[in-house]
Parts: C-alpha cells; structure tokens; sequence
C-alpha cells in the first residue's frame, strides 16, 4: 500500500508513515467524506481517492494521488462487510454517517484505530433475526477522551422491525465538557431521537458549568427545533437512571410519519429537523469540547461519575437486552468489549 502510494504521488515509500482516505470522488462528484463508510451503488466503478498521507517530516492535507488517479473499488452489500448503519432508512442513514463525519474530522488526530474484535464489529444471532455492530475506538490520552463508540442493532420483531443506531463519545478526566450522546431509533412509521451532551457535574450546585455548556452554546434553541416539529412529542425513557443522568437540554421526542396536510413522511422528518438539528448539536458540541472545558475540575469525582454512566446506562443495559436477542454468549462477547475498549475498571 506504502509503496503504491508512494509510486503514484511521487513520494518516497519510506517517508510514509500514515494514509487516510479524505474523500472519494466519481466523475467529479464527491461521494463519500471521513471513513469506514461503504456504498453499494459504487460496486465496480473506477473512483478517484483522495488521501491525507503524513510523512515523517510534513503533512500533505489532501494529497491527491495525481499519476495514477483512479482505483477499483470492490463495495459489499451485505452488513458484513462493514458497511455503516445498513439498515437504517436513506435519510437516517445520512444523519448518522453526517454526525459520525463531525466528530471523527475533529478528534480523528486524538483517537487509536479500532481495536474491536471482528466477531464484535459484526454478529448475528442463530435464527438470523437479529444483527448487529459495535465499534470502539479509544483515546490516544485517555486524559482526554476514554472512547468512541459507533454501533448500530437490526432485529425482525413480530411487531415489525427495529433499527437502533447509537454514536458516543466519552471524554477523559483532563477536561469537565460534557460527553457526547446521539441514540436514533426507527421502527415502522415512528422514529425515537435521543441527543444530549451529558453533563459531567450536578448542574443545580455547578451554576456556572450549566452557563457555559448550555446557556452559552444556545442548546435550548436548537431543542425546540424537535420540540416544535410536526408530529412530534416527548419520549420518557423508561429507565429512572438515563434520566436522572440528561441535561436540561437533551433531545429526547418521538416523531412520527405525516401525511401531505399536516407535515409529510418521516423521511422528510428526518431531512428537515433531525439532519439539521443533529448537526447542530453535534458542532456545537465540538466547540464545547475544544474551547470550553476545563481542567480544573475534581479529578476523582469526574472518573466516579463516568464510570457510573458507562457502567450504568450502558453495560447493564447491553447486558440486560442483548441475550434475549443474540443469547448468553454473544452479549458475554460484546460486554466484554466494551469493558476494554472503553476503559472500564472491572
């Protein structure tokens, strides 16, 4: 690979140290931005790839690979293969991998490449009714941020079927910015948006941390985007403890499908208040992250409150759902990856 690129840009092969796909483009035409993502409606055609390649003295941003431009490009399409939340409708599709682009074109730099078991990225359960992905990345300084995690869960229910896609993003010690959570839920004509930046201290004693991370960036505004859509109304999760965790701005409704007089499908929900909402909180976010925290917090009382909400909203609920979906073993599995991956003191 080191040595093909090399070849084509003109670079000496041993001055390579790192090649990551920027974008990729079809006749002109930029079809894909960040990475992992695969589309089946390229399988075949000859793309042009453009690449960020680190040397070992300087950085070429986008280099373009001039000589030998263009590559084929192989694209699967069953779930297998990796590809990015399969099963989501083309519009929820568009907002995870829109979120997911955001977040990983900013912390990218601060992240290691997956350590996920194979058999983690992708499972299944043995009647075939159930699929699902998992995939952690974690923090270079875990100072700094803990992990990502990308998962997305498929199950043919007898109710219809359900599609679960979750991004997360847990920060480390070093900073008290809130955590990141996007949770997007599609089953029939009905969609469940769960967004929040998850506050790392107790909001009514920390007057000032509510200032800063939610008054400041304007977060109850962009709330109200879902607040005031068509169709749309509070979801309460039934889990005591998720809430008692959500800041006072976290998007938490159900919308569900229109018709032509009051609002439309949930496709154009999506296109039009959650594409445009998400993105909103998630740069907002981004911002927070980058310019707002602080390291001045209370280093023993952060870690103890992380831990609670790994442990708590997610282990014991991947614990509780996924064996009766894929079985003992699979959830044994998948809990185990995210103890490592995310850093959890077991």
């Amino acid at each position: 690979m080191e040595a093909c690129l090399a070849a084509n840009a003109a670079i000496p092969s041993g001055a390579i140290t790192r090649a990551r796909i920027c974008h990729i483009e079809r006749r002109n035409r930029r079809v894909y931005v960040g990475h992992g993502a695969e589309f089946p409606e390229l399988v075949g055609f000859r793309l042009r790839v453009h690449l960020q390649i680190s040397l070992r003295r300087s950085e070429f941003a986008r280099a373009v690979v001039c000589r030998a431009p263009f590559i084929n490009v192989t694209v699967g399409k069953a779930a297998e293969s990796g590809t990015r939340f399969p099963f989501l409708s083309n519009a929820g599709r568009k907002v995870m991998t829109n979120v997911s682009a955001i977040v990983e074109n900013e912390l990218c730099p601060l992240l290691q490449d997956t350590k996920t078991p194979d058999d983690v990225r992708y499972y299944k359960s043995e009647d075939g009714n159930a699929q699902g992905s998992i995939v952690i990345r974690a923090g270079k300084d875990s100072s700094k941020i803990d992990f990502v995690l990308e998962s997305w869960l498929h199950a043919t229910l007898p109710s219809g079927a359900l599609d679960i896609a979750m991004f997360v993003v847990m920060l480390g010690p070093e900073t008290d910015a809130p955590h990141f959570l996007f949770e997007f839920i599609e089953s029939g004509s009905s969609l469940v948006v769960f967004l929040d930046h998850l506050p790392r201290k107790d909001l009514v004693l920390d007057t000032d941390y509510q200032q800063r991370f939610y008054e400041a960036p304007g977060l109850d505004e962009i709330r109200k985007l879902f607040e005031e859509a068509p169709n749309s109304k509070p979801y309460i999760s039934p889990a005591l403890f998720v809430r008692s965790i959500l800041s006072p701005t976290a998007v938490l409704y159900k919308l569900s499908a229109g018709t032509q007089v009051d609002g439309g499908g949930l496709e154009e929900q999506i296109e039009t208040v959650v594409y445009p909402g998400s993105q909103k909180m998630t740069e907002a976010w981004i911002e927070s992250f980058l310019t707002r925290g602080s390291s001045g917090c209370n280093v023993e009382d952060t870690l103890k409150r992380d831990n609670q909400i790994k442990t708590f909203g997610f282990e014991v609920d991947l614990s509780a759902n996924l064996p009766r979906l894929f079985g003992q073993n699979i959830a044994d599995r998948v809990v185990e990856a995210f103890k490592t991956g995310g850093r959890i003191k077991v």
